[in-house]
Protein backbone atom coordinates (compact mmCIF):
# COMPACT_ATOMS: atom_id res chain seq x y z
CA UNK A 1 0.00 0.00 0.00
CA UNK A 2 3.26 2.35 0.44
CA UNK A 3 4.46 1.80 -2.95
CA UNK A 4 0.99 2.95 -4.12
CA UNK A 5 0.50 6.04 -2.53
CA UNK A 6 4.11 6.95 -3.00
CA UNK A 7 3.92 6.52 -6.71
CA UNK A 8 0.66 8.22 -6.77
CA UNK A 9 2.38 11.53 -4.86
CA UNK A 10 5.10 11.27 -7.67
CA UNK A 11 5.36 12.85 -10.73
CA UNK A 12 8.92 11.61 -11.55
CA UNK A 13 10.21 8.48 -10.70
CA UNK A 14 13.61 8.43 -9.15
CA UNK A 15 13.20 5.52 -6.38
CA UNK A 16 15.24 7.15 -3.59
CA UNK A 17 12.19 7.13 -1.57
CA UNK A 18 11.24 3.97 -2.36
CA UNK A 19 14.66 2.37 -1.40
CA UNK A 20 13.89 3.71 2.13
CA UNK A 21 10.72 2.01 2.27
CA UNK A 22 10.40 -0.69 4.93
CA UNK A 23 8.09 -3.52 6.47
CA UNK A 24 8.92 -6.05 8.74
CA UNK A 25 6.53 -8.17 10.64
CA UNK A 26 4.24 -9.63 12.07
CA UNK A 27 6.15 -10.23 15.38
CA UNK A 28 5.42 -10.94 18.88
CA UNK A 29 6.77 -9.49 22.05
CA UNK A 30 5.10 -10.66 24.76
CA UNK A 31 0.82 -10.19 24.94
CA UNK A 32 1.67 -8.02 21.68
CA UNK A 33 1.84 -8.69 17.99
CA UNK A 34 2.55 -5.50 15.78
CA UNK A 35 4.50 -4.69 12.63
CA UNK A 36 7.35 -2.03 11.39
CA UNK A 37 6.27 -0.07 8.17
CA UNK A 38 7.69 2.86 7.29
CA UNK A 39 10.77 5.09 5.50
CA UNK A 40 14.50 4.61 6.71
CA UNK A 41 15.75 7.93 7.07
CA UNK A 42 19.10 7.30 8.47
CA UNK A 43 19.82 5.48 4.71
CA UNK A 44 18.17 8.85 3.14
CA UNK A 45 15.99 11.56 4.10
CA UNK A 46 13.68 11.55 0.83
CA UNK A 47 11.19 10.04 2.75
CA UNK A 48 11.03 12.30 5.69
CA UNK A 49 10.94 15.46 2.96
CA UNK A 50 8.72 13.97 0.71
CA UNK A 51 6.32 13.29 4.04
CA UNK A 52 6.36 16.51 5.48
CA UNK A 53 7.67 18.35 2.90
CA UNK A 54 10.63 21.50 3.24
CA UNK A 55 10.15 25.52 2.97
CA UNK A 56 10.30 24.83 -0.87
CA UNK A 57 8.43 21.84 -1.72
CA UNK A 58 5.31 20.80 -0.48
CA UNK A 59 4.31 17.36 1.46
CA UNK A 60 3.42 14.77 -0.66
CA UNK A 61 2.65 12.28 2.23
CA UNK A 62 2.74 7.88 1.34
CA UNK A 63 2.78 7.06 4.50
CA UNK A 64 -0.22 8.55 6.82
CA UNK A 65 -2.25 7.43 3.56
CA UNK A 66 -1.18 4.05 4.03
CA UNK A 67 -2.01 3.83 8.06
CA UNK A 68 -5.56 5.66 7.40
CA UNK A 69 -6.26 2.66 4.97
CA UNK A 70 -5.16 0.11 7.46
CA UNK A 71 -7.41 1.80 10.47
CA UNK A 72 -10.66 2.21 8.06
CA UNK A 73 -10.66 -0.78 5.67
CA UNK A 74 -7.62 -3.02 5.89
CA UNK A 75 -7.04 -3.44 9.72
CA UNK A 76 -9.74 -6.44 9.60
CA UNK A 77 -7.75 -8.46 6.53
CA UNK A 78 -4.84 -7.99 8.12
CA UNK A 79 -5.45 -8.52 11.86
CA UNK A 80 -6.46 -11.97 10.23
CA UNK A 81 -3.34 -12.26 8.63
CA UNK A 82 -1.56 -11.63 11.65
CA UNK A 83 -3.66 -14.20 13.86
CA UNK A 84 -3.36 -16.79 11.17
CA UNK A 85 0.67 -15.91 11.40
CA UNK A 86 0.90 -17.35 15.06
CA UNK A 87 -1.85 -20.37 14.85
CA UNK A 88 -4.36 -18.35 16.65
CA UNK A 89 -8.20 -18.77 16.57
CA UNK A 90 -9.94 -15.78 14.47
CA UNK A 91 -13.43 -15.00 14.68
Amino acid sequence: MMWKYLRASSETWTGATGRTLFSDGPKQDGNYIFLDIGADTQKDPAGFYKEFGTPRQAAEPFLRPTLQYYRRRGLKDYMKYILETFGLPTP
